[in-house]
């Protein structure tokens, strides 16, 4: 009889773990863990590696809004909301709460666009300067957190990365988008999104 993992909802047969809850619940039951995904161990080592780092960068992201729209607005005379949003990468409605706040503190102004219905942003001097700090301290821990990798690492590493990028656009929907087959049908543009 097969073993079934109760470590997350898939319930995998023991032989066939693929997620890390999965492999943190046959080390607590005593399971060898060489013994444990017998299939394509190489895909399941890869996606073991990385899952553990896309929830750091996550939880590292989730103070990253109010950062990236000032920094995206830097150097820029202005910027609509809707240009401004999907420069960001952001949903429009976290926006608009996190402008709002901006613009009590002094970051940014919003005035009226031409048409009456839309906004433009505009960033201020406070706002120039806050911006400047983020990209000071982004190269700063962008250069901290790849320190481990040597120059050649590093480029490799963009290298796959910018391989599985529109890969990945394919194969996972993102939020507030349908679901898509791992092909894009005939004559369509598949994936131009700007961030994962």
């Amino acid at each position: 009889m097969t073993k079934i993992c109760t470590g997350c909802e898939k319930a995998c047969p023991f032989d066939a773990i693929l997620c890390e809850k999965g492999l943190a619940f046959a080390e607590a039951a005593g399971i060898p863990i060489e013994k444990v995904g017998k299939g394509d161990r190489e895909a399941d080592d890869v996606m073991a590696a990385f899952l553990p780092l896309a929830r750091l960068h996550h939880h590292w992201k989730k103070s990253t809004g109010r950062p990236r729209l000032l920094t995206v607005l830097l150097g820029r005379t202005s910027m609509t909301q809707r240009e401004l949003q999907e420069a960001a990468g952001m949903r429009s409605s976290s926006m608009s709460e996190l402008l709002g706040k901006m613009e009590k503190e002094g970051s940014i102004v919003r005035e009226k666009g031409e048409d009456q219905r839309t906004f433009r942003v505009i960033l201020t001097d406070k706002g120039r300067m806050q911006a400047r700090e983020y990209e000071r301290v982004r190269k700063f821990e962008a250069e901290r957190l790849l320190s481990v990798l040597t120059q050649e690492e590093r480029q490799a590493f963009a290298a796959l990365l910018r391989k599985l990028y529109p890969h990945w656009l394919k194969c996972i929907p993102l939020p507030e988008e349908p679901c898509r087959s791992a092909r894009a049908p005939e004559g369509s543009k598949g994936g131009e999104r700007r961030e994962i």
